[in-house]
């Protein structure tokens, strides 16, 4: 999948982790393993925050300069193309931990 793809359903799940987070705001409270899945939650949301913005960024001096070489564009993409599959894994365990809170 490319990064484009990977951007959006990124930006996909970054509105249903603020859904969520508004959703499982009140049951916090219960427990302190609720507490402490929501603030890695947040952690994450704003963690893709940052990757999509640094691709706004990105995108936008990309679009205002005329490169030469692609190279910098193709550096770009790596590295945000690692930055998206770390915060994917970082969401598929949450979603995991997720089950036992009955979330």
């Amino acid at each position: 999948m490319g990064v484009d793809k990977e951007m959006n359903k990124l930006s996909n799940t970054l509105t249903t982790i603020k859904n969520v987070l508004e959703d499982v705001e009140d049951k916090q409270f219960q427990s302190k393993s609720i507490q402490n899945w929501l603030s890695k939650l947040h952690g994450i949301a704003f963690e893709i925050e940052d990757i999509l913005d640094e691709c706004a960024t990105k995108v936008s001096k990309l679009k205002r300069k005329v490169e030469k070489f692609n190279m910098k564009k193709y550096l770009f993409k790596n590295k945000i193309a690692t930055k998206i599959k770390e915060a994917i894994e970082k969401l598929d365990a949450l979603a995991e931990d997720r089950h036992m809170f009955r979330l």
